[in-house]
């Protein structure tokens, strides 16, 4: 696979010691990654690195001043426990906490205003670098929700000016977009009942040959001698008696040994089959001579009413119709002719004036031209979202983000049980049926109430970006770098709420949900014991991150799964070489909030109490937070 990439493209080998790759894959500089990876891969680095010193310095902040005072606070608590702010009777000694929590949250507040403004500088200078504002797309401007008398050119034109050069008023192609789909999966279909009969023939050559071992080929120079058997068989095309594969080997034998034999009329001739040039050529019927007709690849499709019909024949006739209609229509777009839709791309002269159009109001009603979006490539583009008007944007989207709303509230019915389980210890005191896990040896137990509800939730988060990336497409969202930035949005409000907060309170109520249910009142006064227990679950779900997912990035099972297992069993050549050749996809929408949540847990766990009311305190978060950070 390294063969397959340009050199230029591949990374620099590492040296190939236990240690010795360690100082230089730390001494790769930020010029070298934003030459050689996209933008977003580069901030997400930066992302992670910024993230681990956060917590690395909260680590040193928090650790040599909260550790001892936790650890004396004579509350009673042991093992983690006794670490947490619940161990601290003395009301006097949360100043501490208080004045921690000030000198770490300015400085989480100093590295957030810093990175602002090396964002800001980045991204500017970026964008005016040769190699991206030389593109077209840097000087073109996607307008969406038109208004219908102004999707024609010469409006377009009057409106902004001698600065437009080109316009591009998007079309209705559903019926040229369902031709061209219809003629690819009709070609695809044509090429694997091609290689299925390739490999048919092939098999019942195989299967002849064994039988008659002498005529190993229809290739004459590898042949040796012909063999005495004779089996007809019938034509695919005809329905009539020909030479089987046997005689057909004598008979190219027999001419081969032959004296005289004769020249071809052509010199330059060449048998399609690398046969002799004398012998006839068999182009289009060599698999008829090894197979019957009923054994041809064959379908029944809806067109023919559900009629037999041989797959070969039927897909280069379809394809044949399919190429004449496609011209047809493409002739006809190209025309002008087609249905305006509710978008128009415009190229201006240079990149300030298409920001300057990109920035300024374009129309005196709401959401009309609106909203706007400039350097999009033509494959980011999710064409089906351009036709949308702008009050079915607005509809569209309240009602993704009722969607989305309803499914952050079902979601927690899940966690509020992963969250029980990391419990089940104190759960199993208090409900009758579960008295058996008290029998439980130590080692069980711990797996059950660690690291079972980490796994749990992990794996219950990773099915909710899928589902947010078709909201998104319902949302009307036009292209799928916006699809990822759509969904960062909506996942990180799941993580929140069902990682930190369902999880955490859950956690905690179950300990003591019977005094909960005989005082209600009490609440208040429960939760401040146990948040600070509760927060030794995300040690586990931590570490879970850290160790599981980054193992897995670095072992990549699923693409060593599809590329050595899968790819393998395809019989489609174009299905392995794409499956070979193209790269997996990085879902950033995804990505950023799982790390997101995890610097919130990490900062949301350090000291935030006051004299009254007890927040949840754990400062060996920090740590693990340090170690899922460079994941």
């Amino acid at each position: 696979m390294r063969h397959a990439v340009p050199s230029r493209s591949t990374t620099p080998e590492l040296p190939g010691g236990w240690f010795d790759w360690i100082k230089p894959f730390f001494a790769v500089t930020d010029e070298y990654m934003l030459n050689n990876c996209s933008l977003d891969g580069f901030f997400f680095l930066r992302f992670l690195r910024v993230l681990a010193l956060i917590c690395l310095v909260g680590a040193c902040i928090v650790w040599p001043v909260l550790l001892p005072i936790n650890s004396t606070g004579a509350s009673g608590l042991a093992e983690l426990d006794s670490l947490t702010i619940g161990n601290i009777e003395s009301a006097s000694k949360f100043y501490a906490h208080v004045l921690v929590a000030w000198c770490f949250f300015g400085f989480v507040l100093f590295m957030v205003c810093r990175e602002c403004i090396y964002y800001i500088n980045l991204r500017q200078a970026y964008l005016l670098s040769p190699n991206y504002s030389e593109r077209l797309s840097t000087r073109t401007v996607l307008f969406t929700c038109i208004p219908k008398p102004y999707a024609e050119e010469a409006k377009l034109r009057k409106l902004f000016g001698d600065s437009a050069k080109t316009f591009w008023v998007v079309k209705d192609t559903s019926a040229l977009r369902a031709l061209v789909e219809d003629r690819e999966a009709t070609a695809v279909n044509l090429q694997k009942a091609e290689v299925n009969l390739i490999r048919l023939a092939n098999q019942a050559r195989q299967k002849q040959l064994r039988k008659h071992p002498a005529s190993s080929t229809l290739n004459a120079h590898l042949n040796e001698a012909a063999g005495p058997a004779e089996s007809p068989q019938h034509d695919a095309e005809k329905g009539q008696v020909v030479d089987t594969a046997v005689r057909f080997a004598e008979r190219q034998l027999s001419i081969l040994d032959s004296p005289t034999l004769e020249k071809p009329s052509d010199p330059e001739y060449t048998h399609p089959y690398g046969l002799h040039p004398s012998l006839p050529d068999v182009r289009g019927s060599v698999a008829a001579l090894w197979l019957p007709v009923q054994s041809r690849p064959h379908h029944r499709p809806l067109r023919n009413f559900g009629r037999r019909v041989d797959t070969i024949r039927w897909t280069r006739e379809r394809l044949k119709i399919l190429n004449r209609e496609i011209w047809k229509l493409r002739r006809k777009h190209r025309g002008g002719d087609g249905v305006p839709l509710n978008a128009a791309f415009i190229e201006f002269d240079s990149q300030a004036s298409a920001q300057a159009a990109f920035q300024i109001l374009a129309h005196h009603q709401p959401l009309h031209m609106s909203p706007r979006y400039i350097g999009l490539q033509p494959e980011e583009i999710i064409w089906g979202a351009l036709r949308i008007r702008w009050w079915e944007h607005i509809m569209r989207r309240f009602f993704m983000m009722g969607v989305i709303t309803a499914a952050i509230i079902f979601w927690s019915i899940p966690a509020v049980f992963v969250g029980m389980i990391s419990n089940i210890d104190s759960l199993s005191e208090m409900v009758f049926f579960l008295a058996w896990i008290k029998d439980l040896p130590g080692p069980i137990l711990g797996v059950i109430q660690g690291l079972l509800p980490a796994l749990a939730l992990t794996w219950l988060m990773a099915a909710v970006p899928w589902m947010l990336r078709g909201c998104a497409r319902v949302a009307g969202v036009p292209s799928h770098a916006l699809v990822e930035l759509f969904v960062q949005h909506a996942y990180f409000a799941f993580q929140v709420v069902q990682v930190f907060l369902i999880t955490t309170l859950t956690s905690a109520t179950s300990a003591a949900i019977i005094d909960v249910l005989k005082d209600p009142f009490s609440v208040k006064d429960v939760l401040s014991k146990n948040l600070p227990k509760a927060s030794n679950f995300y040690l586990s779900y931590i570490l879970i991150q850290c160790l599981g997912a980054g193992s897995g990035r670095l072992a990549s099972f699923g693409d060593l799964i599809r590329h050595q297992v899968i790819s393998k069993m395809i019989p489609n050549p174009r299905a392995r070489f794409f499956r070979w050749k193209r790269l997996t996809r990085v879902h950033w929408g995804a990505e950023y909030p799982r790390f997101t949540n995890m610097g919130v847990i990490g900062e949301s766990t350090s000291p935030l109490s006051s004299r009254r009311r007890r927040a949840n305190c754990q400062p060996l978060d920090q740590p693990s937070a340090i170690l899922a950070s460079p994941q």
